[in-house]
């Protein structure tokens, strides 16, 4: 009879304690199973988390540098004595190896009759919604933000801060073939869609207005000098005239806003809710459209101050967060003396510290269970053993190999515990699911609202913030990225801590017992 075929045997006479054995198995290794869960599904969340808030960095002047060598009039002028980022910099930024994407935006504003949408707040803030459909009220016509765009899809749907719920975004030819004949078409919030009744395919005006010289106006040889910026639009030589820009709405965005926490991120979020988005050959056109008589007035104006006034902003999309150190050293690098680059690495900073507390309370756990398992698996097998111990002289004193009987035992353990480390791994599942999902939502949670806040309402709003270019998650888009799944690491891990601490607990009371010769095992009583 071969060794199988003795251990099957020998399974079912012993049926009761294989029966025990398997129940214990099953739950020493369902806690191991969880354990074992939580700790990937922690790995595992915090890499989604990671990647589904993509890194987007931007870069800007330097302010605190560059005023120890120049003039804040020099530093914001369209003449600047130092050099300016330039698109091709953006360009060859954006073929570094850590880059997924980016764009470049030129930034306007135009009127309209359009209702604006004015953002949710947390309780306690209603004043600043109240404040602001009061002010609207008065209003015949109100202001809304442009933001251009330079390829055909948003940086705000890629980075994932918007959906795309309908029609459909830009085509090359509508971002780099200007065409005045038609329509400019644009992407629309949903919010504004929603208020104004506008749906694919709507056709609506925006309105700016183009500055001229009045013919009555006598400007001195050289122009004008002594002008204050605010003083620019008001000049009593200056005429305002109004122009329509027709636009047709090619798509419709969602935006992923949660209330308002503070007063600086009410108005972010306005900002980017009543922003239209359009080819920047369109924005250009309504800004020079706007300043360009004003050249001929003042002496100290030229159209290069467009290029400030106009908020050129920049933005690139990582591969990954982690890789923001590395860019910024080699973006740096190319850029102009006195930019960096700006991100928002602190909202991973509740994620970190989260897998760091949890992770290390899984590996203690991890150790404990497994030396637990390693003892309490020992000393029942040792018990089975000595119920058996006469059978196993009998085999030692017909000459059997004591390899042989130390290969059956493994068998017999092995099989038995293979069953009961399927059960486990279900269970085992479950249970962990249940438990760490709870655990590290709330853990996540109550980091993230905290770090969330450590940006917003600590000063003058970032670019990325100023375009709606920062967010955090919400608690249900947590739970949806909770990850406690298996994947071929997992079973893997489970099975090799399993059935290594199985085997370790056979081997050292087998060992003992196969240490007596054939007749004190049959002789004796009791062992020892």
């Amino acid at each position: 009879m071969n060794l199988f075929k003795r251990s099957i045997i020998s399974i079912i006479k012993n049926w009761l304690k294989a029966l025990i054995f398997l129940g214990l198995v099953s739950l020493l290794g369902m806690i191991l199973a969880s354990v074992i869960i939580i700790n990937q599904g922690i790995n595992q969340t915090a890499e989604h988390i990671r990647l589904s808030v993509p890194m987007v960095v931007t870069a800007r002047i330097d302010e605190t540098a560059a005023l120890q060598y120049h003039t804040p009039e020099e530093i914001w002028s369209g003449n600047r004595p130092f050099e300016s980022i330039t698109i091709e910099i953006v360009e060859e930024i954006g073929r570094l190896s850590y880059v997924r994407g980016f764009d470049y935006s030129i930034g306007w504003s135009a009127n309209s009759y359009f209702e604006e949408y004015v953002p949710e707040v947390e309780e306690g803030l209603e004043h600043l919604r109240e404040n602001r459909i009061s002010s609207i009220g008065q209003w015949d016509m109100r202001f809304f933000w442009l933001q251009g765009v330079s390829r055909p899809n948003l940086i705000y749907t890629e980075a994932g801060h918007f959906n795309l719920i309908a029609g459909r975004e830009f085509t090359e030819s509508e971002i780099n073939s200007p065409n005045n004949d038609l329509p400019t078409p644009v992407l629309i919030p949903n919010s504004i869609a929603q208020l104004n009744d506008l749906s694919v395919g709507s056709v609506f005006n925006l309105y700016g207005g183009r500055s001229e010289i009045l013919e009555s106006a006598v400007i001195p040889e050289g122009g004008i000098t002594g002008f204050e910026w605010e003083e620019v639009w008001t000049h009593p030589y200056v005429a305002s005239i109004e122009e329509i820009h027709p636009f047709e709405v090619i798509g419709i965005v969602e935006l992923n806003f949660n209330p308002a926490r503070n007063e600086e991120e009410f108005f972010l979020q306005l900002v980017t809710h009543n922003s239209f988005f359009i080819p920047n050959w369109k924005t250009e056109e309504i800004s020079l459209s706007a300043v360009e008589g004003l050249n001929e007035i003042y002496a100290t104006f030229n159209l290069d101050d467009v290029a400030f006034m106009s908020d050129l902003y920049v933005f690139w999309i990582l591969d990954d967060p982690l890789y923001l150190n590395a860019f910024t050293e080699a973006a740096e690098e190319l850029l102009p003396e006195f930019y960096r680059i700006e991100g928002f690495p602190y909202i991973f900073d509740p994620l970190e510290a989260a897998m760091g507390t949890l992770g290390s309370i899984m590996n203690q756990a991890f150790i404990f269970v497994t030396i637990a398992g390693l003892i309490v698996l020992s000393l029942l097998i040792l018990l089975y053993l000595r119920d058996r111990r006469h059978e196993l002289g009998i085999y030692l004193a017909l000459g059997e190999k004591k390899s042989k009987i130390v290969f059956q035992i493994l068998i017999e353990v092995m099989l038995v515990a293979g069953i009961g480390m399927v059960v486990a791994n279900a269970s085992g599942n479950i249970i962990a699911s249940n438990i760490s999902q709870r655990l590290l939502i709330q853990e996540i949670t109550d980091g993230w609202s905290v770090s969330a806040q450590h940006g917003m309402g600590s000063g003058i709003p970032s670019r990325l913030e100023f375009v709606g270019l920062v967010r955090d998650l919400s608690g249900d888009e947590l739970v949806e990225l909770f990850d406690t799944s298996f994947d071929v690491q997992t079973i893997v891990i489970f099975y090799a801590a399993g059935l290594t601490t199985i085997m370790l607990s056979t081997i050292v009371p087998t060992v003992y017992i196969i240490k007596l010769s054939p007749k004190e095992i049959l002789t004796q009583s009791k062992i020892g």
